[in-house]
């Protein structure tokens, strides 16, 4: 527990979408590259689904 003297409210809550960004980007960065790689596929399939039914 690091305890943290603030300023004013509005940068505490900057403080933390900061590093609740830097929690999310470290769980990814730890996920195996298989399921990156397949979500990555999803995503093209899904955009050339999306532009054939136009």
């Amino acid at each position: 527990l690091l305890p943290v003297v603030y300023e004013d409210e509005d940068m505490k809550e900057k403080a933390e979408k900061v590093l609740g960004h830097i929690i999310w980007l470290l769980e990814e960065a730890q996920k195996p590259m298989e399921d990156s790689r397949s979500e990555d596929r999803d995503l093209k399939k899904a955009k050339i689904i999306m532009k054939k039914s136009k």
